[in-house]
C-alpha cells in the first residue's frame, strides 16, 4: 500500500490492534457511533465536533476536549506507538484519525467508558451510549458499508 501512495485503507499490525483497538468482540464494529468527531493534533487525540442531540452531546462533551482514554485504554499510548508504524507515511495523520474515530464505534445500544480532559482541564468521565448510525446504508464494491445522510439549510 505504500508503494501506491495512494491508499486511504490502512494496515495495522495486529499486536498494535488487540492492544489499542480491539474490544475483544468478533466481527466488525457495529452499527452504533457516538455522534462524535475526532481528529489528531499534536498526537493528541481531540474532539473536533459533536453532534447536536447525540449522547455525547447530552453528556456535555464538546469540541476541543481531549480524548484520554476508551474503554479503558489509553489513547495517547496508542497513538504513539501507530504514530511510530506509519513514520514518514504521507497518510499518516489520517490514519491516526480513522483509527481514533474507529474506535468510537460499537454496537448500538451498547456503550463506552470515555474519559475526556475538558477545556478547563478537569477530567470528564462518562458512558457513552452507541446510537444507530444515522443516514443510509451505502455500499460500494468491496469496501465497508458507510452510513451517508445530509442535510440543507
Amino acid at each position: 500500500l505504500d508503494r501506491l501512495r495512494l491508499s486511504h485503507m490502512a494496515v495495522i499490525p495486529g499486536d498494535l490492534y488487540e492492544k489499542h483497538m480491539s474490544d475483544g468482540s468478533s466481527g466488525g464494529h457495529g452499527d452504533g457511533e457516538t455522534g462524535l468527531s475526532v481528529r489528531v493534533i499534536g498526537g493528541l487525540a481531540v474532539v473536533t465536533g459533536v453532534r447536536e442531540g447525540s449522547a455525547a452531546w447530552k453528556e456535555g462533551i464538546r469540541p476541543g476536549w481531549k480524548v484520554e482514554s476508551l474503554g479503558g485504554k489509553n489513547i495517547e499510548e496508542g497513538l504513539e506507538e501507530l504514530a511510530g508504524v506509519y513514520e514518514g507515511h504521507h497518510l499518516r495523520d489520517l490514519i491516526l484519525a480513522s483509527m481514533t474515530q474507529f474506535s468510537l464505534t460499537g454496537d448500538a445500544g451498547d456503550d463506552i467508558e470515555a474519559v475526556f480532559l475538558d477545556g478547563g482541564g478537569n477530567t470528564v468521565s462518562v458512558d457513552l451510549l452507541f446510537e444507530k448510525k444515522r443516514g443510509r446504508e451505502f455500499e460500494l464494491g468491496n469496501l465497508p458499508v458507510v452510513c451517508v445522510c445530509g442535510r440543507t439549510r
